[in-house]
């Protein structure tokens, strides 16, 4: 039975996009040629171009393919309803867990991306940016489901702070983490975790027992 034409492309693009994936495991996206690429997906460097004419569009297309991933699982886990009658401790460090997580998986896809972005603002800036609000937005409502536990005098800006403290701190600590000096110790995931959730909870001013006066 012959395989038809588009189901061919479609699994020739799968093969070249896995091979980006597993190229960028060890090393930065600029520092991959097309040539490495070819030779990783096991097709010729004519059929890459056919469907990728430049570097810079098979990152978009590896990065369209973590956010239909990222995308799902977010719908998922921070979907409000899901976090109703849990309490403000254990919904901030379900955040944290949830965006520590996403980052940490895929970490040498967002890297690339966030290199490229921060050098080519122009390009992606705009959609890249409304992306990342979208997520922050629904993060910040799981954590003011419960506006009276916490202390902050605007709950909802509270929330929103913190979750941009959380997503940058992640973002250093976890997705451009430089790599560790000779004999440095460095923090588990569950430490990052545990920190970024204390550091949450100080700007929502939360108070075990109950709120600030």
């Amino acid at each position: 039975m012959t395989i038809p034409v588009q189901e061919r492309s479609r699994a020739t693009q799968r093969k070249i996009l896995d091979a980006a994936e597993r190229l960028l495991q060890t090393r930065r996206f600029d520092e991959i040629a097309m040539s490495d690429l070819a030779r990783e997906a096991a097709v010729s460097i004519g059929g890459l171009y056919a469907r990728f004419g430049a570097k810079e569009e098979l990152l978009e297309s590896l990065y369209a393919r973590y956010e239909a991933r990222r995308s799902e699982r977010l719908a998922r886990t921070l979907e409000p309803s899901r976090w109703e009658g849990i309490d403000l401790v254990r919904r901030v460090r379900g955040v944290v867990t949830t965006l520590v997580g996403l980052m940490s998986k895929e970490r040498h896809i967002l890297r690339s991306f966030l290199l490229h972005h921060w050098s080519h603002p122009q390009e992606i800036g705009g959609p890249f940016a409304q992306r990342l609000e979208t997520i922050y937005e629904n993060a910040a409502a799981v954590i003011a489901l419960d506006p009276g536990r916490i202390g902050a005098s605007d709950p909802q800006l509270a929330a929103r702070a913190a979750v941009a403290v959380v997503a940058g701190a992640c973002r250093d600590m976890v997705v451009m983490k430089p790599a560790p000096a000779p004999g440095a110790v460095e923090m588990t995931q569950e430490e990052i975790i545990e920190t970024l959730t204390r550091a949450a909870l100080g700007i929502l001013q939360y108070h075990e027992g109950g709120t600030s006066a």
